[in-house]
């Protein structure tokens, strides 16, 4: 039988010994969260690999991965899921609203409703930029809808764009089991390798840059 199975945010920083700390907004508004860095991906990957494989979680099965996390995170902890089918919960859409982020497919110049592309080819890795239609979209139906773009084949692909971390997630998700590794841009760090498959591109920061 298929299930579902819901894991938060918050279980993976407790099995990491990771404990929330104020930080303080822009707005001057202090919240709660977690510190992540690029460091703890190996361990998150690791962690959700066994969470994956004690709850017996197999192709058929679907997990919502709840709470929020920095862009570089979220592709990790979906692809340490595989082969189930991933989700991201999406409370603008409702109490039990979720997004899909892993199963879009790859073809052509790619596609999605309110959004487009630009990829652009170096020696070494390919970047996949995407790019609002405008400030406001409909998460859902852009998630729902997107087609990531062909890129060259034995390349790493290094994802960047100003948008809702579901779409850099979907993206890289897309590119999982095709490209050597995936990297999601962080403003201030670089590009951050959330996927990999080759050894000389662990899942850290500072192995891709443009």
């Amino acid at each position: 039988l298929q299930k579902t199975k819901l894991l938060t945010i918050k279980d993976i920083a407790e099995l990491l010994g990771l404990k929330e700390e104020d930080k303080t907004l822009p707005n001057g508004r202090v919240v709660k969260s977690i510190n992540w860095s690029p460091d703890h991906l190996d361990a998150v990957f690791k962690t959700v690999d066994v969470f994956r494989a004690e709850a017996n979680i197999g192709r058929q099965d679907n997990v919502i991965i709840d709470g929020a996390c920095p862009t570089f995170l979220l592709p990790t902890i979906s692809h340490a899921l595989h082969p189930a089918n991933t989700a991201v919960s999406y409370p603008q859409g409702g109490p039990n609203a979720t997004l899909a982020i892993s199963g879009a497919s790859v073809e052509g110049e790619g596609s999605a409703e309110d959004l487009g592309f630009e990829v652009t080819e170096t020696n070494e890795y390919t970047i996949v930029e995407f790019k609002l239609a405008s400030a406001t979209i409909d998460a859902a139906k852009t998630v729902n809808s997107l087609v990531a773009p062909q890129v060259a084949q034995g390349k790493g692909v290094c994802i960047t764009g100003r948008g809702p971390v579901a779409i850099a997630a979907t993206l890289a998700e897309a590119y999982a089991h095709t490209v050597p590794f995936v990297a999601n841009f962080v403003p201030g760090k670089g590009y951050v390798v959330s996927i990999s498959h080759d050894a000389d591109m662990p899942l850290e920061i500072g192995r891709a840059h443009v």
